[in-house]
Order: structure tokens, then C-alpha cells, then sequence
């Protein structure tokens, strides 16, 4: 972790109201302005060993009660209890072992019997022929790939963002995020977190590639990985950006949302100083002094150079 983190904010009462409160705005996760930010890279023909280890793992009875489960509920519009689901996992061992068939109807409707006695059938079928034929693992995965990516929806809801930089000497930074100059830069003291008891959830972006995302896992048919993983699995897909964008560097705090909100001002009272735009107008300039005085931040202002450079001295 850097010694120090920044963030560029424009002159508002929002931004200047969070500096006095000592808090920070996180956003959600899918409202990042470029979509590649925050989605997930999948590669159908990649997860075809994947898939079919984990199968093999589970067998035809395994694979048939998940299945079910997950498909055949969401098509009949039922959740089943554990009850039911022990009740279907039996009926599929029985069945492979030619026993007598358990009676389905013990728990579920004649028309929901006979669907689950149907799906089996074809789940029996189904399963031998993707074990075995790569095209029609292929056909399999890309019917899950739109489940997975529910799902993935699902969990990056889960998390607030907010973006910070390792530097604020950076023209561009200061274009884009602190209104073309006339905003400020906040310096974080990353060593502080600890005294305020934070959480540090914070991750260094990686500028290239995202890795490719095993989604067999995340659709649980391998339940050797916890909820947690597979969220820290989504976590570390947020962190690729493109390599054009490496002039950011980023880092980013995820933050647990609490709510559906746009946003969540969380607590953040490690701020121990701030950078002025050099196009700051005098009345900004006014109101961020008081603050910076209320809250005892050390204040630096951006100054053109007679060769063209700036620099930052500190005024207060």
C-alpha cells in the first residue's frame, strides 16, 4: 500500500461537504462510463476441461439434482426446500440403481412429479453426451453463460466503489476529474486507516487483460469454493482496465452496500491535506481554506513555472 492516495474532486457543495465531514462517495460497481470496467470475461471454449472435470466429479448424481434445481425450478417458478431436494437426490440414486422409484408425489404435484421424472430421463442422456462430444459442451456452456452472467450481476451489486491515484501530478487527472483544473486533489494518509480501525479492502488496478473467468464454479456445481471466494473471484474482475488507461494509476476501495441507493457517503477521516487547481476561482479558494483551517489539513496550491511546469508549494 502507498503512503498516500488521491482523489480529484470539482468544486461543489457535495465534495466540499464530504471533505468536511471527513467522508468519501462510493458508487456502485456497473455504473462505471466505460463497460469493459465491470464485466466479466468469460470464454465458453476455455471452461469446456473445467466443466467436464467438475462433472466428472459429481457424476450423473450429482449433476441431475443441481440441475434441477436450478433449471427446472426456475422454469416451473418453484424454490425447492431442502426437503424436496433430498427428496429428488434420492429418487436419482434409486432410479441409477434400478431400485424400486422413490414417490415424488410425497412432496410435489402430479404435473411437478412427472416434470422431475422427465428432466432425470434427460439429464441421464444429457450427461453421457457432453461428457463425451466437445460441440455439444460447447451448446451446454453457452446456455449457462447467461445464467452466469445473471449471477455475476447479482454479486457485483454487492459492492460500492470508490476510486483513488497514486499521484496527483498529472495533467490529464486534473483535466478529466477536477474540472479542468479549477477543482482540488484530497491526500489520503493510508497510514491512518488503521488508527480509525478500517477496513482496507483497497486494490491496486491492473492495466491489461482480465484473466478469463471460470464461471463452472460460480454456478456451483463445484461447491468446494464459499460465497466469499466467488465474491473475491467478481472483486478481483473489477480491477482490470485497459492498458490505454495505465497513466491512472488507480486504486480502488470496495465498500459492502447496505442498500439499492446510487451511491453511499462512507466514513473516511484520514484526509491530511489538500491540492488546489490552479484555476480555482478566489470564492472556491475562500471556502476550502476554512475548511482546511476547521479541519486541520495541510493546503498546497498548483503553480505554473517560468519553464511551464507546475508545481506545488504549500500556503497553509
Amino acid at each position: 500500500m502507498k503512503k498516500y492516495l488521491f482523489r480529484f474532486r470539482s468544486c461543489n457543495e457535495n465534495n466540499f461537504n464530504a471533505l468536511r465531514n471527513a467522508q468519501i462517495w462510493c458508487t456502485p460497481a456497473e455504473s462505471f462510463a466505460d463497460p469493459r470496467d465491470c464485466s466479466l470475461r468469460i470464454d465458453v471454449s476455455r471452461n469446456i476441461p473445467q466443466m467436464r472435470k467438475v462433472l466428472s466429479i459429481l457424476g450423473f448424481q450429482g449433476f441431475a439434482p443441481n440441475w434441477i434445481e436450478k433449471f427446472i425450478g426456475k422454469d416451473q417458478n418453484h424454490i425447492f426446500s431442502d426437503a424436496e431436494n433430498a427428496l429428488i437426490k434420492q429418487y436419482v440414486e434409486h432410479t441409477c440403481a434400478c431400485d424400486v422409484p422413490v414417490d415424488l408425489n410425497v412432496l410435489f404435484s402430479d404435473e411437478l412429479s412427472k416434470v422431475i421424472r422427465k428432466s432425470v430421463d434427460l439429464c441421464r442422456a444429457f450427461y453421457e453426451y457432453v461428457m463425451t462430444d466437445d460441440e455439444a459442451m460447447r451448446v451446454l456452456l453457452r446456455s449457462l453463460q447467461e445464467t452466469a452472467l445473471e449471477e455475476a450481476e447479482k454479486r457485483r451489486k454487492l459492492f460500492y466503489v470508490c476510486c483513488f491515484t497514486e499521484t496527483y501530478k498529472n495533467d490529464a487527472m486534473w483535466e478529466s476529474f477536477a474540472d479542468g483544473f479549477q477543482g482540488f486533489c484530497c491526500r489520503y494518509d493510508m497510514d491512518l486507516i488503521e488508527i480509525y480501525g478500517k477496513i482496507s479492502p483497497f486494490q491496486k488496478v491492473i492495466y491489461g487483460s482480465k484473466p478469463i473467468f471460470d464461471f463452472t464454479n460460480f454456478l456451483k456445481y463445484d461447491n468446494s469454493k464459499t460465497e466469499l471466494q466467488i465474491e473475491n473471484e467478481i472483486m478481483n474482475q473489477l480491477i482490470y482496465k485497459d492498458q490505454s488507461m495505465q497513466y491512472q494509476k488507480e486504486w480502488r476501495l470496495f465498500v459492502k452496500r447496505t442498500g439499492t441507493s446510487s451511491g453511499q457517503l462512507v466514513d473516511f477521516d484520514i484526509c491530511s491535506g489538500i491540492i488546489l487547481g490552479i484555476k480555482m476561482s478566489a470564492e472556491n479558494k475562500r471556502c476550502l481554506l476554512k475548511i482546511a483551517e476547521e479541519k486541520n489539513l495541510q493546503v498546497y496550491e498548483q503553480r505554473l513555472s517560468r519553464y511551464g511546469n507546475y508545481y506545488y508549494p504549500q500556503i497553509q
